[in-house]
């Protein structure tokens, strides 16, 4: 897809090993209305991902290695355009360019400046948002409610995006979206439905849960204050 010079949206897929999924991603971007550009960065794939959508005219940002989703995010911001960014998982399995217009239409309307999608997962599925994630944001932010706190798929605005620092494992959304509240920026959560997702294994949960509550504490200053109180014992 050609980059328009007054580019408005840029669509961001880190993708790493989804050959199966990241042609239907791509497509179904390729469909929604008011995107100008889509950059998929290939973090270090071996399963032939990026060959999978070269003949789509859209563009490809290859990492030598596996550097980590918040890597990922950051070149996906550097090489492109747009003054809006929806980030997407290159894992969805049932993605439409319905669903997709609905996460950037807030922000062209100027009615958010930063908008999650709250979707429906498959029975037995999210089990870190719902024992983990939400029980910590609930006491630490009783005020606020939100369906999909870590989801991947979001969309802001590139001026916040380059003003804050993005982790570069598994707490990158949570950290982008706990940034967003610290900046004060009208968060709004759409619901689009149903919404699968790749299956990961238990051992891979486990050590994603460990990086969301250390993001989780480093972004509120708990992780800091843990620490000043083990150097004064």
């Amino acid at each position: 897809m050609m980059k328009k010079r007054n580019s408005r949206v840029s669509v961001v897929i880190p993708a790493f090993n989804e050959s199966k999924t990241i042609r239907k991603v791509v497509t179904a971007v390729m469909k929604a209305k008011n995107v100008d550009e889509i950059v998929v960065v290939d973090d270090g794939s071996t399963d032939g991902t990026s060959k999978n959508i070269e003949d789509l005219n859209i563009k490809i940002i290859r990492h030598t290695e596996n550097k980590g989703k918040g890597e990922a995010i950051k070149t996906g911001i550097k090489n492109s355009i747009g003054k809006i960014i929806l980030f997407l998982d290159a894992d969805l399995e049932n993605i439409t360019s319905t669903k997709i217009e609905a996460l950037i239409e807030p922000l062209l309307k100027n009615r958010a400046d930063f908008v999650k999608a709250s979707f429906k997962r498959p029975k037995g599925r999210g089990r870190i948002t719902e024992f983990t994630v939400k029980p910590i944001l609930k006491f630490l932010f009783p005020e606020m409610r939100f369906e999909q706190p870590i989801g991947g798929q979001f969309a802001t605005k590139r001026e916040f995006l380059e003003g804050i620092e993005i982790e570069r494992n598994w707490g990158t959304d949570i950290g982008i979206f706990l940034d967003a509240i610290k900046w004060k920026l009208r968060i709004k959560e759409i619901y689009i439905g149903k919404l699968r997702h790749k299956k990961r294994p238990d051992e891979d949960l486990v050590s994603t849960a460990e990086d969301v509550v250390k993001t989780i504490f480093k972004k509120t200053g708990i992780l800091k204050k843990i620490k000043i109180r083990k150097v004064r014992r």
